[in-house]
Protein backbone atom coordinates (compact mmCIF):
# COMPACT_ATOMS: atom_id res chain seq x y z
CA UNK A 1 0.00 0.00 0.00
CA UNK A 2 1.26 3.48 -0.68
CA UNK A 3 2.03 5.77 2.18
CA UNK A 4 3.06 8.95 0.22
CA UNK A 5 2.47 10.51 -3.31
CA UNK A 6 4.81 12.19 -4.87
CA UNK A 7 4.22 14.68 -7.04
CA UNK A 8 7.10 16.88 -9.52
CA UNK A 9 6.19 18.61 -11.92
CA UNK A 10 9.11 18.17 -14.95
CA UNK A 11 9.60 21.02 -17.75
CA UNK A 12 13.37 20.92 -19.05
CA UNK A 13 14.97 19.75 -16.55
CA UNK A 14 16.86 17.04 -18.34
CA UNK A 15 19.97 17.63 -16.53
CA UNK A 16 18.49 17.52 -12.89
CA UNK A 17 15.25 15.53 -12.74
CA UNK A 18 17.38 12.11 -12.84
CA UNK A 19 19.12 12.85 -9.28
CA UNK A 20 15.94 14.33 -7.98
CA UNK A 21 13.79 11.16 -8.66
CA UNK A 22 16.89 8.47 -7.79
CA UNK A 23 16.80 10.61 -4.22
CA UNK A 24 13.22 9.54 -3.99
CA UNK A 25 13.72 6.13 -4.58
CA UNK A 26 16.23 5.72 -2.60
CA UNK A 27 14.45 6.51 0.37
CA UNK A 28 14.66 4.78 3.78
CA UNK A 29 11.34 4.06 3.97
CA UNK A 30 11.21 2.22 0.79
CA UNK A 31 10.27 2.71 -2.51
CA UNK A 32 7.47 0.45 -2.17
CA UNK A 33 5.64 2.64 -0.11
CA UNK A 34 6.20 5.35 -2.29
CA UNK A 35 3.76 6.69 -5.76
CA UNK A 36 5.96 8.81 -7.71
CA UNK A 37 3.94 11.21 -10.02
CA UNK A 38 6.31 12.76 -12.56
CA UNK A 39 4.26 15.40 -14.99
CA UNK A 40 6.08 15.89 -17.77
CA UNK A 41 4.73 19.95 -18.82
CA UNK A 42 5.21 19.68 -22.63
CA UNK A 43 9.62 19.60 -22.45
CA UNK A 44 11.31 20.14 -25.50
CA UNK A 45 14.16 19.03 -24.36
CA UNK A 46 14.83 15.40 -23.20
CA UNK A 47 12.93 15.27 -20.07
CA UNK A 48 10.24 12.63 -20.98
CA UNK A 49 13.11 10.57 -22.56
CA UNK A 50 14.62 10.45 -18.84
CA UNK A 51 11.39 9.98 -17.12
CA UNK A 52 10.53 7.16 -19.29
CA UNK A 53 13.73 5.52 -18.74
CA UNK A 54 12.92 5.89 -14.80
CA UNK A 55 9.60 4.62 -14.86
CA UNK A 56 10.95 1.55 -17.24
CA UNK A 57 13.55 1.33 -14.26
CA UNK A 58 11.53 2.05 -11.54
CA UNK A 59 7.82 0.41 -12.98
CA UNK A 60 5.98 -0.55 -9.51
CA UNK A 61 6.90 3.42 -7.99
CA UNK A 62 6.96 5.76 -11.01
CA UNK A 63 4.11 6.70 -13.17
CA UNK A 64 4.90 9.40 -15.74
CA UNK A 65 2.02 11.73 -17.03
CA UNK A 66 2.90 13.44 -20.49
CA UNK A 67 0.96 16.63 -21.37
CA UNK A 68 1.15 18.28 -24.65
CA UNK A 69 0.43 21.62 -24.05
CA UNK A 70 2.93 23.49 -21.32
CA UNK A 71 0.35 24.42 -18.60
CA UNK A 72 3.09 25.56 -15.92
CA UNK A 73 3.76 24.26 -12.57
CA UNK A 74 0.20 24.96 -11.36
CA UNK A 75 -1.03 22.69 -13.93
CA UNK A 76 1.24 20.02 -13.82
CA UNK A 77 0.88 19.54 -10.24
CA UNK A 78 -3.13 19.89 -10.14
CA UNK A 79 -2.81 17.21 -12.51
CA UNK A 80 -0.32 15.37 -10.39
CA UNK A 81 -3.27 15.63 -7.69
CA UNK A 82 -5.66 14.12 -9.71
CA UNK A 83 -3.40 10.84 -10.12
CA UNK A 84 -2.46 10.31 -6.18
CA UNK A 85 -3.86 8.04 -4.25
CA UNK A 86 -2.04 7.76 -1.15
CA UNK A 87 -3.11 9.14 2.16
CA UNK A 88 0.04 11.76 2.25
CA UNK A 89 1.47 14.13 -0.82
CA UNK A 90 4.41 15.67 -1.48
CA UNK A 91 5.58 18.05 -4.09
CA UNK A 92 9.18 18.23 -4.87
CA UNK A 93 10.50 20.39 -7.50
CA UNK A 94 12.55 18.68 -10.39
CA UNK A 95 15.82 20.04 -10.27
CA UNK A 96 15.70 19.71 -6.24
CA UNK A 97 16.11 16.04 -4.42
CA UNK A 98 16.05 14.98 -0.66
CA UNK A 99 17.74 13.59 1.99
CA UNK A 100 17.42 9.58 2.28
CA UNK A 101 15.27 9.62 5.49
CA UNK A 102 13.37 12.68 4.99
CA UNK A 103 9.99 10.83 3.98
CA UNK A 104 10.41 8.23 6.74
CA UNK A 105 10.60 10.46 9.53
CA UNK A 106 8.22 12.93 8.51
CA UNK A 107 5.61 10.14 7.64
CA UNK A 108 6.35 8.31 11.34
CA UNK A 109 5.51 12.15 12.93
CA UNK A 110 2.30 12.18 10.59
CA UNK A 111 0.65 9.02 12.08
CA UNK A 112 1.94 9.17 15.48
CA UNK A 113 0.68 13.04 15.68
CA UNK A 114 -2.53 12.29 13.25
CA UNK A 115 -1.18 15.44 11.42
CA UNK A 116 -2.42 17.16 8.48
CA UNK A 117 1.09 18.54 7.77
CA UNK A 118 4.76 17.60 8.81
CA UNK A 119 7.28 19.64 7.53
CA UNK A 120 11.20 19.32 7.80
CA UNK A 121 14.25 22.12 6.91
CA UNK A 122 15.99 22.78 4.35
CA UNK A 123 19.38 24.34 2.39
CA UNK A 124 19.61 26.31 -0.47
CA UNK A 125 22.09 24.73 -2.98
CA UNK A 126 24.42 26.53 -5.28
CA UNK A 127 25.74 23.06 -6.97
CA UNK A 128 24.49 19.69 -7.37
CA UNK A 129 26.71 18.76 -4.68
CA UNK A 130 25.02 18.22 -1.21
CA UNK A 131 25.20 20.43 1.81
CA UNK A 132 26.02 18.54 5.41
CA UNK A 133 22.33 17.68 6.36
CA UNK A 134 21.26 16.74 9.75
CA UNK A 135 19.71 18.68 13.18
CA UNK A 136 19.30 22.33 12.59
CA UNK A 137 19.32 23.20 16.35
CA UNK A 138 15.80 24.30 15.82
CA UNK A 139 13.24 22.38 18.37
CA UNK A 140 10.74 20.13 16.84
CA UNK A 141 7.39 22.05 17.19
CA UNK A 142 3.74 20.93 17.05
CA UNK A 143 1.04 22.64 16.54
CA UNK A 144 -3.04 21.89 17.34
CA UNK A 145 -5.08 24.87 15.65
CA UNK A 146 -8.58 24.89 17.27
CA UNK A 147 -9.13 28.94 17.38
CA UNK A 148 -8.93 31.87 15.23
CA UNK A 149 -5.97 32.48 18.03
CA UNK A 150 -4.01 29.20 16.84
CA UNK A 151 -4.78 30.11 14.01
CA UNK A 152 -3.53 33.59 13.89
CA UNK A 153 0.05 32.57 15.18
CA UNK A 154 0.32 29.27 13.02
CA UNK A 155 0.07 31.20 9.56
CA UNK A 156 2.86 32.96 10.42
CA UNK A 157 5.69 30.66 11.20
CA UNK A 158 8.03 29.08 8.82
CA UNK A 159 7.08 25.88 7.78
CA UNK A 160 9.50 24.20 6.05
CA UNK A 161 10.46 25.43 2.43
CA UNK A 162 6.97 27.06 2.07
CA UNK A 163 5.65 23.85 1.04
CA UNK A 164 8.36 21.82 -1.25
CA UNK A 165 9.16 18.56 0.07
CA UNK A 166 5.91 18.87 3.17
CA UNK A 167 3.62 16.02 3.25
CA UNK A 168 0.19 17.00 3.30
CA UNK A 169 -3.08 14.82 3.99
CA UNK A 170 -4.52 14.11 0.49
CA UNK A 171 -8.12 14.69 1.81
CA UNK A 172 -7.36 17.47 3.26
CA UNK A 173 -6.74 19.16 -0.12
CA UNK A 174 -8.95 17.47 -1.97
CA UNK A 175 -12.13 18.10 0.57
CA UNK A 176 -11.35 22.14 0.78
CA UNK A 177 -10.30 22.19 -2.90
CA UNK A 178 -6.59 23.42 -2.43
CA UNK A 179 -5.43 23.88 -6.15
CA UNK A 180 -2.75 25.63 -7.75
CA UNK A 181 -3.76 28.27 -9.69
CA UNK A 182 -3.26 27.70 -13.50
CA UNK A 183 -1.15 29.39 -16.32
CA UNK A 184 0.76 31.47 -13.84
CA UNK A 185 4.39 31.54 -12.16
CA UNK A 186 4.45 32.03 -8.37
CA UNK A 187 1.11 30.05 -8.25
CA UNK A 188 2.79 28.76 -4.90
CA UNK A 189 1.97 31.84 -2.82
CA UNK A 190 -1.36 31.79 -3.01
CA UNK A 191 -1.62 27.87 -2.48
CA UNK A 192 0.27 28.07 0.67
CA UNK A 193 -1.66 30.80 2.07
CA UNK A 194 -4.54 29.02 1.63
CA UNK A 195 -3.04 25.12 3.25
CA UNK A 196 -2.07 26.91 6.38
CA UNK A 197 -5.91 27.61 6.27
CA UNK A 198 -6.86 24.22 6.72
CA UNK A 199 -4.29 22.58 8.49
CA UNK A 200 -6.07 21.33 12.27
CA UNK A 201 -2.29 19.59 13.33
CA UNK A 202 1.19 19.98 11.81
CA UNK A 203 4.58 18.95 12.98
CA UNK A 204 8.07 20.52 12.19
CA UNK A 205 10.87 18.67 12.72
CA UNK A 206 14.26 20.33 13.33
CA UNK A 207 16.32 18.39 10.86
CA UNK A 208 17.17 19.45 7.31
CA UNK A 209 15.87 17.58 4.57
CA UNK A 210 15.65 19.19 1.56
CA UNK A 211 18.06 20.37 -0.61
CA UNK A 212 16.72 23.77 -3.05
CA UNK A 213 18.84 24.32 -5.90
CA UNK A 214 19.14 27.98 -6.65
CA UNK A 215 20.22 28.76 -10.03
CA UNK A 216 20.45 32.04 -12.09
CA UNK A 217 18.45 31.32 -14.77
CA UNK A 218 15.45 30.35 -12.27
CA UNK A 219 12.30 32.10 -12.42
CA UNK A 220 13.08 34.18 -9.91
CA UNK A 221 16.07 35.53 -10.75
CA UNK A 222 15.46 36.07 -14.68
CA UNK A 223 15.90 39.90 -15.69
CA UNK A 224 13.67 41.68 -17.58
CA UNK A 225 11.04 39.01 -17.98
CA UNK A 226 7.20 40.25 -18.32
CA UNK A 227 6.09 36.85 -16.02
CA UNK A 228 7.79 38.57 -12.72
CA UNK A 229 4.22 40.29 -13.31
CA UNK A 230 2.82 37.46 -11.85
CA UNK A 231 3.25 37.89 -8.93
CA UNK A 232 0.81 40.73 -8.93
CA UNK A 233 -1.65 38.59 -10.63
CA UNK A 234 -1.69 35.69 -8.07
CA UNK A 235 -2.04 37.95 -5.42
CA UNK A 236 -5.30 39.35 -6.74
CA UNK A 237 -6.29 35.73 -7.11
CA UNK A 238 -5.61 35.22 -3.61
CA UNK A 239 -7.47 38.35 -2.39
CA UNK A 240 -10.26 36.91 -3.82
CA UNK A 241 -9.80 33.38 -2.69
CA UNK A 242 -9.24 34.67 0.89
CA UNK A 243 -12.61 37.01 0.88
CA UNK A 244 -14.32 33.91 -1.19
CA UNK A 245 -13.90 31.46 1.66
CA UNK A 246 -14.53 33.88 4.42
CA UNK A 247 -10.54 34.21 5.72
CA UNK A 248 -9.74 37.38 4.93
CA UNK A 249 -13.18 38.32 7.20
CA UNK A 250 -11.47 36.74 9.81
CA UNK A 251 -8.26 37.82 9.92
CA UNK A 252 -8.55 41.29 7.61
CA UNK A 253 -5.81 43.41 9.31
CA UNK A 254 -3.10 40.47 8.36
CA UNK A 255 -4.55 39.99 4.81
CA UNK A 256 -5.02 43.65 3.84
CA UNK A 257 -1.11 44.52 5.38
CA UNK A 258 -0.03 41.07 3.09
CA UNK A 259 -1.74 42.02 -0.07
CA UNK A 260 -0.38 45.81 0.02
CA UNK A 261 3.09 44.38 0.80
CA UNK A 262 3.20 41.99 -1.58
CA UNK A 263 0.88 42.99 -4.45
CA UNK A 264 2.45 47.23 -4.21
CA UNK A 265 5.39 47.10 -2.06
CA UNK A 266 7.53 44.08 -2.89
CA UNK A 267 6.55 44.37 -6.86
CA UNK A 268 8.14 48.04 -6.67
CA UNK A 269 10.84 45.86 -5.55
CA UNK A 270 11.19 44.07 -8.65
CA UNK A 271 10.80 46.15 -10.98
CA UNK A 272 13.36 48.29 -9.64
CA UNK A 273 15.84 45.80 -9.07
CA UNK A 274 14.86 43.14 -12.06
CA UNK A 275 14.32 45.57 -15.22
CA UNK A 276 16.33 47.62 -16.36
CA UNK A 277 14.02 50.30 -17.82
CA UNK A 278 11.85 51.68 -14.74
CA UNK A 279 8.23 50.73 -16.04
CA UNK A 280 6.29 54.12 -14.17
CA UNK A 281 3.44 53.39 -16.11
CA UNK A 282 2.72 49.89 -14.48
CA UNK A 283 3.93 50.96 -10.95
CA UNK A 284 1.38 53.74 -10.93
CA UNK A 285 -1.37 50.96 -11.98
CA UNK A 286 -0.32 48.83 -8.74
CA UNK A 287 -0.12 52.10 -6.57
CA UNK A 288 -3.50 52.63 -7.65
CA UNK A 289 -5.15 49.58 -6.95
CA UNK A 290 -3.38 48.76 -4.24
CA UNK A 291 -4.82 51.95 -2.60
CA UNK A 292 -8.32 51.66 -4.11
CA UNK A 293 -8.67 48.21 -2.26
CA UNK A 294 -7.54 49.57 0.86
CA UNK A 295 -7.80 53.26 0.89
CA UNK A 296 -7.82 53.24 4.85
CA UNK A 297 -4.71 51.53 5.59
CA UNK A 298 -3.41 53.97 7.42
CA UNK A 299 -5.27 52.53 10.13
CA UNK A 300 -3.73 48.83 10.14
CA UNK A 301 -1.31 48.12 13.04
CA UNK A 302 1.18 46.76 10.94
CA UNK A 303 1.39 50.00 8.39
CA UNK A 304 1.36 51.65 11.96
CA UNK A 305 4.67 50.40 12.80
CA UNK A 306 6.31 50.26 9.78
CA UNK A 307 5.42 53.94 8.82
CA UNK A 308 7.25 54.81 12.63
CA UNK A 309 10.10 53.35 10.51
CA UNK A 310 9.85 49.61 11.56
CA UNK A 311 11.31 48.56 7.75
CA UNK A 312 13.68 50.88 7.55
CA UNK A 313 13.67 53.83 4.75
CA UNK A 314 12.90 52.05 1.73
CA UNK A 315 9.86 50.50 3.25
CA UNK A 316 8.77 53.77 5.35
CA UNK A 317 8.89 56.00 2.22
CA UNK A 318 7.15 53.06 -0.03
CA UNK A 319 3.69 52.99 2.29
CA UNK A 320 4.00 56.68 2.91
CA UNK A 321 3.65 57.10 -0.99
CA UNK A 322 0.16 55.23 -0.80
CA UNK A 323 -1.97 57.47 -0.38
CA UNK A 324 -0.35 60.20 -2.70
CA UNK A 325 -0.25 60.95 -6.33
CA UNK A 326 2.68 59.03 -7.84
CA UNK A 327 4.38 61.12 -10.06
CA UNK A 328 8.02 60.42 -11.76
CA UNK A 329 10.04 62.13 -9.47
CA UNK A 330 8.44 60.29 -6.51
CA UNK A 331 9.12 56.87 -8.34
CA UNK A 332 12.81 58.12 -8.87
CA UNK A 333 13.04 58.66 -5.37
CA UNK A 334 11.66 55.71 -4.21
CA UNK A 335 13.79 53.33 -7.07
CA UNK A 336 16.74 55.30 -5.70
CA UNK A 337 15.87 54.27 -1.78
CA UNK A 338 15.42 50.96 -2.81
CA UNK A 339 19.41 50.61 -4.30
CA UNK A 340 20.77 52.34 -1.34
CA UNK A 341 18.35 51.33 1.92
CA UNK A 342 20.24 47.80 3.64
CA UNK A 343 17.60 47.08 5.62
CA UNK A 344 16.94 43.52 5.13
CA UNK A 345 12.82 44.11 5.11
CA UNK A 346 11.74 41.05 3.17
CA UNK A 347 12.90 39.25 6.74
CA UNK A 348 11.26 41.69 9.37
CA UNK A 349 7.76 40.30 11.05
CA UNK A 350 5.85 42.87 12.26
Amino acid sequence: MKKISVIIPCYNVQDYVDQCILSIVNQSIGADYLEIIAVNDASTDTTLEHLLALEQQYPLSIMVINCDKNGKQGTARNIGLSYAHADFVSFVDADDWLEPSAYEKMHRKAVKYQCDAVAGGYKTELTRESSPMGLNGKKDQYYIIETDKDRGAFVGVDFGTGFAGNLYRRSMLIDNKIFFPEGYFYEDDYWFVLSMHYIHSAYIIGEDFYHYYLHTDSTIHQHNSIHQLDRALVEEIKLKELLKRGIFQRFPTLYEHEFIRRYYMDMLYVLFKQFDICDYDTIRMLHDNAYQVFPNYRNNPFIIRILNGKGGPYMKAVYEALDSELTNDIIDSLKKLCETDSTDWRNIRI
